[in-house]
């Protein structure tokens, strides 16, 4: 039974079936998702949803012959409000390179810390620059975790140089691009491959 009351998480809750017969051996699958309103108050929304399975037999007692195992699941869905009006803020606080030793299972890998200083969410994308003695000599796709980096939030952003050999012992500048709607954000470290 759903509750009407104001907040209760079974208001956001389909289910695709709530009564059903089974026989011996048979199964069903039921579906259940979370459909919370776009005006639903702010917070989380969760529901439990069992399910059932028959043990296997060499585990089963003697003495226990319609034994059933219950086990449960919890689909989560969290609601916030995010404004979409102020303009977004992006830091690069961080720079660096992975420690050599460079094999090819362990590659030179550039790494970038991106912060979002902004009120509102961003979507952020970017690549390097490689540059030795002022020439561009490689570009490569800066990646990271899909989705937005929400206001106060940090994501790391990686990119790997495989042909690292043919750059040991040379000083080479590596410059990151990162840019999002509105904005664009660079930072520049210098390293010696060895």
């Amino acid at each position: 039974k759903i509750s009407n009351q104001k907040g209760q998480w079974g208001r956001f809750v389909k289910i695709s079936k709530k009564t059903f017969k089974l026989k011996g051996k048979e199964s069903k699958k039921i579906n259940v998702s979370l459909q919370t309103p776009r005006s639903a108050t702010g917070g989380g929304y969760f529901a439990v949803v069992f399910n059932t399975s028959v043990p296997n037999v060499k585990y089963k007692r003697k003495n226990a012959h319609n034994a059933m195992s219950i086990g449960s699941q919890m689909p989560v869905l969290f609601i916030g409000k995010i404004s979409r009006s102020s303009y977004p803020k992006v830091q690069i606080s961080q720079a660096a390179i992975n420690k050599a030793p460079y094999t090819k299972e362990k590659p030179l890998k550039l790494r970038f810390l991106v912060k979002n200083q902004g009120a509102t969410h961003i979507n952020v994308a970017g690549d390097v620059l490689l540059r030795h003695n002022g020439k561009v000599v490689e570009r490569l796709m800066l990646e990271s975790g899909s989705g937005l980096i929400f206001p106060s939030g940090e994501r790391y952003f990686i990119a790997t140089l495989d042909k690292f050999k043919q750059y040991t012992n040379k000083k080479l500048q590596a410059e990151a691009r990162f840019s999002y709607l509105r904005g664009r954000a660079n930072k520049k470290i210098t390293f010696t491959v060895k």
